[in-house]
């Protein structure tokens, strides 16, 4: 389906029946996650492409519309944790991955992971990290490329941020990283001894 994107995907293009739930799920995720127009256009996308080739129902919009918003933030690298997205909907991350990969084939969209390095750039600037703490985390999260290949982008942001700030300033605590990785503070503390390690071998 060819949608202009200077104008914005239309929701009333005949695809979908209700698409007032969608527009208000839609604009609840944009809102929360702090996305521009170009990148919820995307998803609407990635959204009407795969449901024209395989119909949703209603009751597949809570999954299918965080999992395009996700798949959006891939291609252009803005980075949103799964758990941040599924977050607003109050759904399940992994279901909402599995979708997302879906629609990802139904659509065509081959993407990488987003660097880690844009994850550690957000978590510092929502928690307004010290520039002397968050040039350390960069330092500990060069040192964790090797030792922690196949981890997950945004933990080992986390992980990195939390190793400085636990050397660094102190007034950053676990639990406010935690609560904007979305990752668990055991998962934090390995990745974070880990960083201290490398760093420091």
């Amino acid at each position: 389906m060819s949608v202009d994107q200077s104008s914005g995907p239309s929701l009333a293009a005949g695809i979908i029946e209700d698409t007032t739930r969608a527009a208000r799920i839609i604009r609840r995720h944009q809102d929360a996650l702090g996305l521009d127009d170009n990148t919820i256009d995307l998803a609407t996308t990635l959204f009407l492409d795969a449901t024209d080739q395989r119909p949703t129902g209603g009751r597949g919009f809570h999954i299918a519309i965080p999992a395009s918003i996700r798949l959006a933030c891939e291609i252009q690298d803005i980075p949103r944790t799964p758990g941040e997205i599924a977050a607003v909907g109050g759904i399940d991350s992994s279901r909402m991955m599995a979708e997302k990969r879906t629609i990802a084939e139904l659509t065509g969209e081959h993407t990488l992971p987003i660097p880690a390095e844009k994850y550690l750039d957000r978590f510092t600037d929502i928690l307004d990290v010290e520039d002397t703490v968050a040039g350390l985390a960069r330092s500990y999260l060069e040192a964790l490329a090797e030792a922690r290949q196949g981890s997950s982008p945004s933990a080992l942001a986390a992980g990195a941020l939390w190793a400085a700030a636990n050397t660094g300033d102190g007034e950053t605590s676990q639990a406010a990283i935690c609560e904007v990785s979305h990752r668990s503070d055991i998962q934090i503390r390995k990745i974070a001894n880990t960083a201290l390690e490398e760093h420091d071998a």
